[in-house]
């Protein structure tokens, strides 16, 4: 469709976000909220704006703010309540055409809310994450639960559940969950070809930049990265690890700044902080290590390493594996196993052309599916269609 068409479809329609951390949109959806504005949209977002002056900044290019609590793992049901009353009181002010909900909290907010107030709720999946994955008794408990509000989420008649990986999509299937909205495979967050584009090859400095760069919780592997690079660091010391992240204080498995700083310590590990820069980051890596222990969608870091041309390794887990064949575009390794994440960094730094080899099948995978325009593409269709299915 061309763009005046999407243009003279969407005009004066308000596209409302809910999500539940103001850095994550700003992240992964500002891009998407920028290009819907483009195409005629009002965009607004509802989160919990708690990083210093980024709704002002938001609003400075056109996006409105609404600021309201909401606790991300948190599980008190009058707390929760009171969170879901609040969204439902700004969008009944809001009155949008369409919400776009992003993570699991929201989208069973807003997927209950779009039935009060009868709007179609388009609900991001970004994986499944630690509540489908860990098999600790509180998520074994909880899971029942949130498979069951989700049911809920997905009962009124119009709205789509839009997913980053098949492996959840086909979980939504098996489980019911909804029988009367679409679901979608949209391949990840988009990355800008203008700003993440290969410069170089690796391994060409004196010695292997690792790079892990990651929310800093402790279901990412860190901990598993750093045993095995402490046994590989005895016999040789020919390489770094750079650790990029963003701490997540409100995460139940988080690093705190102590945690990090003792971590730091280690001869090999640089720390590196919260970057915004992550082209520069990633040129500047031989090898991204992304040791994740838990269900992704697929991580951006990935994504991003791809379009700089720079060797993945990532661990067998849903959303890791559907983006990496192991040993044709990247690496997997079973996730918590430091002797196997040893041995495999091992064999890279032995055979660093094929690792180039792979990072270059890898590029030609993602430089035209997963690119920001391809991403807003998909995104404006469901737009779309569920304005047409409303009319209809």
């Amino acid at each position: 469709m061309e763009s005046w068409d999407v243009q003279a479809l969407m005009k004066d329609n308000v596209l409302l976000y809910v999500v539940n951390a103001d850095w994550y949109f700003k992240l992964h959806w500002f891009n998407r909220a920028m290009a819907n504005i483009a195409n005629g949209y009002k965009v607004v977002v509802i989160s919990c704006f708690d990083t210093p002056g980024l709704s002002s900044e938001l609003e400075k290019n056109g996006i409105e703010c609404h600021h309201i609590k909401m606790s991300r793992s948190g599980i008190n049901p009058f707390f929760e309540l009171m969170t879901l009353y609040a969204i439902l009181k700004l969008a009944r002010k809001i009155q949008p055409d369409i919400i776009h909900s992003i993570t699991v909290k929201p989208n069973i907010y807003s997927g209950i809310i779009g039935r009060i107030i009868h709007r179609p709720v388009v609900k991001s999946v970004t994986g499944l994450g630690v509540i489908f994955s860990n098999e600790s008794l509180f998520f074994r408990t909880i899971r029942p639960i949130v498979t069951n509000l989700y049911r809920i989420a997905g009962s009124s008649r119009h709205g789509a559940f839009v997913f980053e990986n098949n492996h959840d999509l086909i979980f939504f299937k098996r489980n019911n969950i909804t029988d009367s909205q679409s679901l979608y495979f949209v391949e990840g967050a988009g990355v800008d070809p203008k700003r993440f584009f290969p410069v170089r090859n690796a391994f060409q400095q004196d010695k292997k930049h690792i790079l892990f760069a990651a929310r800093l919780l402790k279901d990412k592997g860190l901990d598993t990265l750093l045993t095995a690079l402490d046994a590989l660091y005895i016999g040789r010391q020919d390489f770094v690890l750079n650790i990029a992240g963003i701490y997540d204080s409100q995460a139940r498995n988080a690093y705190t700044p102590d945690e990090i700083e003792q971590i730091s310590k280690r001869e090999y590990v640089h720390w590196l902080g919260h970057r915004t820069d992550m082209e520069n980051v990633i040129g500047e890596s031989d090898l991204v290590v992304l040791p994740t222990r838990y269900g992704e969608g697929i991580p951006r870091i990935l994504i991003e390493a791809a379009f700089c041309g720079v060797p993945v390794l990532t661990t067998n887990v849903q959303g890791c594996n559907e983006f990496i064949e192991n040993n044709i575009n990247g690496y997997l390794v079973t996730p918590g196993d430091a002797n196997e994440l040893k041995g495999t960094l091992e064999h890279i730094f032995e055979n660093t052309d094929e690792a180039l080899l792979f990072a270059e099948r890898l590029y030609d995978k993602v430089r035209y599916d997963y690119s920001d325009e391809a991403i807003i593409n998909k995104f404006s269709a469901i737009y779309r269609t569920l304005h047409q299915e409303i009319e209809h």
